[in-house]
């Protein structure tokens, strides 16, 4: 996150902020001090700038994996925790206090932190990333409900980072103030996901109201999974318009469209 939102100028002072609050998040959630290290120059080109950037979404994952395995109250309390962390964190607003609150959360739900995260290399999700289609699909999504609020689902895992990205450009656009993000997952070739994961409809549908459902994944081949989540949720939400939003688009028969696809599910 440094090196995306960070002006060059002044990366060397949000780093040293950002490693205090990392620091500070350690601390609480009971790691030791010993696997702080301090990376010297010639170190520093053989660590990933991809590990880095998605700090926050990986949070994210380990959250709703853990809602998944553990389908408690709690656990939806501490996906929704996770994502106001990762938000904050991008706006780089209230870190500490969302630090502080998801780590009371999560104390009761340690084996998070002794789970390992497996995520294998995608070069097609890294790709979309590229801040140009995310300001592109934010700019499309705007014209598509002329900037109204909208409850924006990430299907997880692939489309989170992205997905954040393009929620919090899309308020910044519009000047909205209550528009919603939030995760699922639903990932049909990595996890073999044969529906959405949803940890907490009845949450979901207090935040609908009076807004458009977008379904958002960082890409599109066939548009089969971006449909079958529309579809599956069409069930809670009959009359709920629907946009479906990716940023790299190679369903078209033209070639890749990057950053401009938004179809309407119809009712």
């Amino acid at each position: 996150e440094i090196e995306y939102f960070v002006h060059p100028d002044k990366w060397e002072e949000a780093f040293e902020q950002w490693r205090k609050g990392m620091a500070t998040f350690f601390t609480k959630v009971g790691l030791p001090a010993v696997h702080e290290k301090e990376v010297t120059a010639p170190e520093l080109k053989e660590h990933s700038l991809i590990t880095r950037i998605l700090h926050p979404p990986r949070i994210i994952r380990a959250a709703l994996d853990t809602a998944i395995q553990n389908p408690t109250p709690p656990a939806a309390l501490c996906v929704r925790s996770a994502i106001d962390l990762g938000l904050s964190v991008y706006k780089r607003v209230h870190e500490q206090e969302c630090i502080c609150h998801f780590t009371d959360l999560v104390k009761p739900l340690r084996f998070i932190w002794e789970s390992g995260i497996s995520q294998p290399r995608d070069n097609v999700t890294w790709s979309a990333l590229f801040p140009l289609y995310s300001i592109n699909s934010a700019k499309t999504l705007a014209e598509k409900v002329n900037g109204s609020p909208v409850l924006f689902i990430a299907l997880a895992h692939g489309a989170v980072a992205a997905g954040m990205d393009v929620f919090l450009r899309y308020q910044s656009i519009t000047s909205t103030t209550n528009s919603i993000f939030h995760v699922i997952r639903y990932s049909r070739r990595k996890h073999e996901d044969n529906s959405p994961h949803i940890e907490d409809i009845d949450y979901l549908k207090s935040c609908a109201k009076d807004k458009t459902l977008v379904f958002f994944d960082e890409d599109v081949t066939t548009g089969k999974t971006l449909f079958n989540a529309a579809n599956y949720f069409r069930t809670f939400f009959p009359e709920q318009r629907m946009i479906l939003l990716t940023n790299i688009n190679t369903f078209s028969s033209s070639g890749p469209i990057l950053g401009e696809y938004a179809r309407t599910v119809p009712a």
